[in-house]
């Protein structure tokens, strides 16, 4: 069953029931977390596929929350038409991507690859994503640079550990804990914790 958030857009939803053989599929503009993820629930979906045209923050938000907090069995998917933003999205969080127009076929694939956690980016989108992965990103680079003191800080912002329990854990003020993250978040070239877990996940940096 899919769950599609971010948009009313009824082809895409009658691709998907087409694809999954009349499986049922609901539409709802609701693209935060809290209210995803209770609807994924109420309804019992497998996958929920994510209109990128707006609110791509949240959504990419919503994504990687989804993978940290939400139901261990339901999947995401990213719907993208445009190549340019593919290193974006990828960078915050996104891993299974999907264009408006895709066949039976890529939809099949895309939803056995979001409940697999995948990477898995169109054909029509690729030759961007090779882009990402001949380039090393900023955040890479800065990684190298952080102190140790620092890298302590990032392991616990991995676990969405807040400022005064990493003071409590590390022996800091809660000032100092403010002023690493921040310094973590630029050397990093970042800009929300929410970011950095996303990277984490994908298992590139600490």
């Amino acid at each position: 069953m899919f769950l599609v958030a971010g948009s009313k857009d009824l082809p895409l939803g009658r691709r998907l029931h087409a694809a999954s053989g009349g499986g049922f599929v609901h539409v709802t503009a609701e693209v935060a977390f809290r209210p995803v993820v209770g609807l994924a629930s109420r309804l019992g979906a497998d996958v929920v596929v994510f209109d990128s045209r707006d609110n791509v923050r949240t959504i990419l938000q919503t994504i990687v929350e989804l993978r940290g907090k939400g139901p261990g069995n339901v999947g995401s998917i990213l719907v993208a038409d445009d190549a340019a933003s593919v290193p974006q999205l990828l960078a915050h969080g996104a891993r299974t991507l999907l264009t408006r127009a895709a066949s039976r076929e890529e939809i099949l694939l895309a939803t056995a690859a979001a409940l697999r956690g995948d990477v898995l980016v169109p054909a029509e989108l690729a030759p961007r994503f090779q882009e990402v992965l001949r380039s090393p990103p900023a955040w890479r680079i800065g990684a190298q640079r952080l102190t140790p003191r620092q890298r302590d800080v990032l392991a616990l912002l991995a676990k969405g550990v807040s400022n005064s329990e990493i003071a409590a854990a590390l022996s800091l003020s809660e000032k100092t804990v403010k002023t690493h993250v921040s310094n973590i978040l630029s050397a990093l070239n970042l800009t929300t914790r929410t970011q950095v877990v996303a990277t984490l996940l994908r298992g590139d940096l600490i």
